[in-house]
């Protein structure tokens, strides 16, 4: 590995086997996330972020749905309007899932 991806080392071994690969990518279709890989500086937080979008990854949609309820309710609290989310579509392996 190139010693400036040097840090991703520990997590290539959760991907190597899989025929997958998440991608998050926002509506112009830029890259944000190759989870559990990184995050691309198209995404990061600064004290200007106006807009956060929390995203979860797993293999166990119930595990994955548990930990974005305490992600998003620990979020939400610091909304502009307390503990206000909005949703939206997941798309899993090119099909709409609600």
């Amino acid at each position: 590995i190139d010693e400036n991806l040097a840090h991703l080392r520990p997590y290539l071994p959760l991907i190597r086997e899989s025929p997958l690969y998440p991608v998050v990518r926002d509506a112009d279709g830029v890259v944000m996330s190759l989870p559990p890989i990184l995050n691309g500086d198209h995404s990061k937080i600064t004290v200007n972020t106006r807009d956060v979008l929390v995203e979860v990854t797993a293999l166990d949609r119930t595990k994955a749905s548990i930990a974005l309820n305490i992600v998003l309710t620990m979020f939400a609290e610091y909304s502009a309007t307390p503990f206000s989310v909005e949703s939206v579509e997941v798309l899993e392996h090119g099909a709409a899932t609600p």
